[in-house]
């Protein structure tokens, strides 16, 4: 059996293929080399592009830059199109252009004759320099692709596989050097803000060392990197807080955050500081955790400016509840003394007897009121919080609070109407709007609700004067009254706004329409519905 010799010209077509496939391997190892010696990925785009199109003989190549505000592509890198185009050049993305096709198909695009092309519009940066045929593929990206990387010939050409398979691989390793380049950068910009943060920002171990200190943590705390790294971060901590890290790493090893926690922490000078904390877990490649990254902010001044308002605001309190207390008191004692007259009327006793237990209740009603506010303040205060027909509660709440002579209460609540809460404090809630309704509403007052899924919004409204502009962003607070003669407590609305808040809602104020006062509240209408 003989074999017949191959002719020479096929031999030479051989020949020359595996000469085009090695210099194209050549070419993308230049590429690869480049992306270790370049500073910028933008260096290697331009040599990336000068090689390919050398390779393949091709009159233009390009880097187009997904631009995903402006929905478009970027010219980022080239060569051979007109002078000022690198850099300007857009083109649309989408179905509008060959390099937005590439994108949306995720996958090498040949053209051979652009124009009988059908499957995207020719953008008119192709069009002005007479390409023909082409190759487009996409550059991948970790949250999607950063371009497309494209080869354009004025003439007609038939792109092998080969060809198609070396466009690719450049652009793969353009995706490569752009990924790295963007983490290097983003890397270099963390370390310049750690270093230039007013900051502590210092870092621990799984078992409390301090494993990192920039300047900021010297600033703050007096201590330098060399005096400090190394040692347990139990010596910035003082002594009645020691043990404090432990309770801090142990949710952060569990992969919890710890944000604006308020301490004390101490300097080189043993002087103490208040700071606030934001605390993250430090994680392995493989995500498994190893340490924490600690964020620490002097809040010293913000401190001692919070003291002083405080102060101001607990001298402020015991004055009015001082002022409110002496008024029915100075009258109690003024009316005793009337009492004790022997040449009294006994028509005038029976009135300063009457006039003597309305003072006495109405010292009675702050002082109840104001252990309801301490109660609720409380740290040790926590709301019963169940699922509460409102119904029967607003009806329980208006047989204690009945309307005086003159107004009249409507009930527009369905029967079927919940709301999460305490049922007791829903009850004083709803007492409380009814007696603010009382005093400084109209004639007509309504109850009523609606529900919306997890949320029933529940109103109480009159038809009153409403509450002046002046009062309306303090009307909340312990003390504001909507007249000064006022013989409430100037309490029941600061309480009713802390239990609607202990029940996860939310209360605010309305005018009433066309006028009135409208009170809002938001509540959740179970006990797992998400927070109103």
């Amino acid at each position: 059996m003989s074999f017949a010799s191959p002719e020479p010209s096929e031999l030479r077509s051989v020949e020359l293929e595996l000469e085009d496939r090695l210099a194209q391997q050549a070419a993308v190892v230049a590429v690869g080399q480049s992306a270790f010696s370049a500073p910028t990925s933008q260096q290697v785009m331009d040599v990336a592009v000068l090689l390919a199109a050398g390779r393949l003989g091709v009159d233009y190549c390009g880097v187009l830059e997904l631009l995903e505000d402006e929905d478009a592509l970027l010219l980022r890198a080239g060569c051979g199109w007109r002078e000022g185009l690198v850099g300007r050049a857009r083109e649309p993305a989408g179905t509008d252009s060959l390099s937005g096709f590439t994108l949306a198909s995720d996958k090498p695009v040949i053209v051979l004759d652009l124009r009988t092309e059908h499957r995207f519009i020719p953008s008119s940066l192709l069009r002005d320099h007479s390409v023909i045929s082409a190759i487009c593929v996409p550059i991948p990206g970790e949250e999607g692709p950063f371009g497309a990387f494209g080869i354009h010939a004025r003439r007609l050409r038939l792109f092998t596989e080969h060809d198609v398979n070396f466009v690719q691989s450049i652009a793969n390793i353009l995706a490569e050097v752009i990924i790295r380049k963007r983490a290097e950068a983003d890397q270099e910009l963390l370390a310049e803000i750690t270093r230039s943060s007013d900051d502590a920002i210092i870092s621990w171990s799984s078992d409390g060392i301090i494993m990192s200190w920039n300047p900021g943590a010297k600033r703050l705390y007096g201590h330098s990197a060399s005096e400090i790294i190394g040692k347990p971060v139990a010596t910035i901590i003082p002594s009645d807080r020691q043990g404090e890290e432990w309770e801090i790493l142990d949710k952060v090893l569990s992969g919890q955050s710890v944000e604006h926690y308020e301490t004390k922490r101490l300097t080189k000078e043993d002087a103490t500081i208040a700071v606030s904390l934001t605390v993250s877990p430090l994680r392995e490649g493989d995500g498994s955790i190893y340490g924490a990254s600690v964020i620490a902010h002097n809040i010293s001044d913000q401190k001692r400016i919070r003291d002083l308002e405080d102060d101001r605001d607990k001298r402020e309190f015991i004055t009015n509840v001082a002022h409110d207390l002496r008024n029915p008191l100075t009258a109690i004692a003024g009316l005793t003394e009337t009492l004790q007259r022997s040449d009294l009327p006994e028509d005038d006793r029976v009135h300063v007897q009457e006039a003597l237990i309305r003072r006495a209740r109405q010292a009675e009603v702050l002082i109840n009121d104001l252990l309801n506010l301490a109660h609720i303040e409380s740290s040790g205060f926590k709301a019963d919080i169940k699922k509460v027909e409102a119904r029967p509660v607003i009806e329980a709440a208006l047989s204690l609070a009945k309307p005086p002579r003159g107004k009249s209460v409507r009930v527009d609540v369905p029967s079927d109407t919940f709301v999460a809460g305490d049922p007791t404090r829903f009850g004083q809630v709803i007492e409380n709007l009814l007696s603010n309704a009382y005093e400084y509403g109209g004639t007509d007052i309504v109850i009523a609700a609606r529900s919306d899924g997890d949320e029933t919004e529940l109103t109480v409204e009159d038809n009153g004067d409403g509450v002046p502009d002046e009062i309306r962003p303090r009307l909340f607070d312990p003390f504001t009254r909507g007249h000064t003669d006022s013989k409430g407590s100037g309490l029941g609305l600061s309480i009713v706004k802390r239990l609607v808040e202990a029940f996860g809602g939310l209360i605010t104020y309305e005018p009433g329409r066309p006028q009135g006062s409208r009170f809002v509240m938001r509540l959740r209408s179970d006990v797992d519905s998400p927070h109103a």
